[in-house]
């Protein structure tokens, strides 16, 4: 991941960009989604733990689950 920062118009901005070798394989997430499927917190396709949507935070090897399962 790679973050850029910039003053535009007296505000810092930050803006985070990704490669290709910060996004999970099809593998990594299909064993993440077999550990999501079987959470006592997931809802539908909500993380009731952090509210997130589970497809988009299981894409990035940045990101990992609230409870450590994965």
């Amino acid at each position: 991941m790679i973050t850029e920062e910039y003053i535009e118009n007296g505000i810092l901005i930050k803006k985070m960009t990704t490669e290709a070798s910060d996004k999970r394989t099809d593998e990594e997430k299909n064993i993440i989604l077999d550990i999501c499927n079987k959470c006592q917190f997931k809802n539908n396709s909500i993380c009731d733990k952090c509210g997130c949507l589970i497809e988009s935070r299981i894409q990035y090897k940045t990101t990992n689950c609230p409870i450590n399962k994965w």
